[in-house]
């Protein structure tokens, strides 16, 4: 289970996980980002908690599955949802959200 852990971790930071970092940094007010990183940490601890309970139950492959799936979600969500930023000014980002 570790190898699967450290792997996940792995490849959240090499492509989805600076996303966040940059994206919220340029998008949002100051108060609404803070508010997103503690969702994130709460949700972030919820899935560390659980993990061990769901493997108990469905087995590592399940429990893996629905992950994945959940990040394949997230990943439909994020291309038709996520507005590029790159050369705007973040003035003129204010005015489109």
């Amino acid at each position: 289970m570790a190898i699967f852990t450290i792997l996940q971790r792995i490849f959240f930071e090499l492509g989805y996980g600076p996303i966040l970092t940059v994206y919220f940094g340029e998008t949002l007010p100051l108060l609404a980002n803070s508010l997103v990183w503690n969702i994130n940490w709460i949700a972030t601890i919820i899935i560390s908690l659980f993990t061990k309970v769901l493997i108990d139950k469905i087995t590592l492959l399940g429990t893996f599955s629905i992950f994945a799936g959940c990040n394949i979600i997230t990943l439909f969500i994020i291309y038709l949802y996520m507005i590029e930023t790159k050369g705007i000014k973040r003035e003129d980002i204010s005015k489109i959200f």
